[in-house]
């Protein structure tokens, strides 16, 4: 579920980092749209660790140490 939910969508929208294979096999950098906000799957998931499970991870051995 959080594969679909969070980490397919953004995959999806980032448009900092994405390609976009044309018909004939090139490939070319894909570029913001007018108006469109840019958006980068890696910048989201490095600022929202907890996301990738890793942030409910490092809280547990925070807790753990506090003991």
């Amino acid at each position: 579920k959080q594969i679909l939910e969070r980490m397919l969508v953004s995959y999806l929208r980032d448009n900092q980092q994405s390609w976009e294979v044309l018909p004939d096999g090139s490939s070319h950098r894909m570029r913001l749209q007018d108006g469109e906000e840019p958006f980068s799957a890696h910048e989201y998931f490095m600022t929202n660790a907890s996301l990738s499970g890793r942030g409910s991870a490092l809280q547990r051995e925070q807790d753990e140490s506090d003991d």
